[in-house]
């Protein structure tokens, strides 16, 4: 599976509120949907030791839509602070 992480996120408490207003269909989780209704990517709130972070899990069917999923997490991203990474653990660039 093909995923993109907002980690290293400086204010937690927002990501929520953030998410809710990027992607208001519908929460926990977060769903960026195509024209057609179906799944893009699942946007999740994780927390692993004290480290909360937001993954973008990507559908199969929708593997070459990632400059949608970066949209999101760097619009997130100027909400709630943070560094966008790929699944290979490197730093998305702007």
């Amino acid at each position: 599976m093909k995923y993109y992480c907002l980690e290293r996120i400086s204010d937690p408490r927002k990501l929520v509120s953030a998410l809710d207003e990027l992607l208001p269909s519908q929460q926990h989780p977060w769903i960026i949907t195509s024209d057609r209704g179906d799944a893009v990517a699942y946007f999740n709130i994780d927390q692993e030791d004290e480290n909360t972070f937001v993954q973008a899990d990507m559908s199969g069917r929708h593997f070459n839509r990632d400059a949608d999923v970066i949209a999101v997490l760097r619009s997130l991203r100027d909400i709630v602070g943070g560094e966008i990474l790929d699944d290979n653990d490197e730093i998305v660039p702007d």
